[in-house]
């Protein structure tokens, strides 16, 4: 899914749709791993995680990938706030990686993510 810049209000209300529409491809017993490139502070992977946890899925972990440092502290702030910081124990979360956007980058997360949600 490739959204147009600027546009988090709106990804925020298609995240119901997403996570249905994996639901519908993959079944909810599958091990999703989305990335999710240019997260800022993790905003829409936050509410991916929680999408995830209200559908029943048990399985969600989303990389936000922001190259901003700063960014990247406060997202891991708030996750750890709400709970939904990805440790190697959870089987749900928001695992972050501050990186800067490269084709290398992006191919790495494309092994290792099924998805991948760029804006």
């Amino acid at each position: 899914m490739t959204p147009k810049p600027d546009a988090t209000g709106y990804l925020l209300k298609m995240i119901p749709q997403f996570i249905e529409e994996l639901i519908l491809k993959y079944g909810e017993n599958v091990e999703f791993r989305i990335a999710d490139i240019g997260a800022g502070t993790g905003t829409l992977a936050i509410r991916i995680v929680d999408e995830a946890i209200k559908r029943g899925i048990s399985y969600c972990i989303v990389y936000a990938v922001e190259p901003e440092e700063k960014d990247v502290e406060v997202g891991i702030n708030i996750c750890k706030q709400n709970g939904c910081y990805y440790e190697s124990t959870k089987s749900l979360g928001v695992a972050f990686k501050q990186e800067p956007y490269t084709e290398t980058g992006v191919a790495e997360l494309r092994n290792e993510c099924a998805i991948i949600w760029f804006y």
